[in-house]
């Protein structure tokens, strides 16, 4: 394993870790931030948008800190010699877990602010 392929397993967690605590201290402004978790449903009013950066934040600190511990400890006991084909795995299930955390922020505001389905 070398450098490159060990630093990009910790990408994502990290940059989840620091949006969530980011985002917690302080959250993007509605319409004039151009780092926010934007989607037509978070866009439809202040209260949904402070819904979904409030919401966002929270999970995506959890989830990055859960992948964080959980990279750490797979390496660690592997000692740190892992195949390269295994860290593509690694990144493709962090992957999936980001994906799914947008979806799942969707489908939250969807049940508290989308009064039209």
């Amino acid at each position: 394993m070398n450098a490159l392929d060990f630093c990009m397993v910790f990408v994502l967690p990290i940059t989840l870790l620091l949006v969530g605590t980011l985002w917690r201290i302080k959250p993007p402004k509605w319409n004039k931030s151009k780092f926010a978790y934007r989607t037509p449903l978070s866009c439809s009013s202040q209260e949904a948008w402070n819904f979904a950066h409030s919401t966002c934040s929270r999970l995506w600190f959890r989830i990055g800190g859960i992948l964080l511990l959980f990279v750490f400890i797979l390496l660690k006991l592997w000692k740190f010699h892992v195949a390269s084909s295994v860290l593509l795995w690694i990144l493709i299930g962090e992957m999936i877990l980001f994906c799914c955390s947008a979806f799942l922020i969707d489908l939250i505001l969807k049940a508290n602010f989308d009064h039209h389905s």
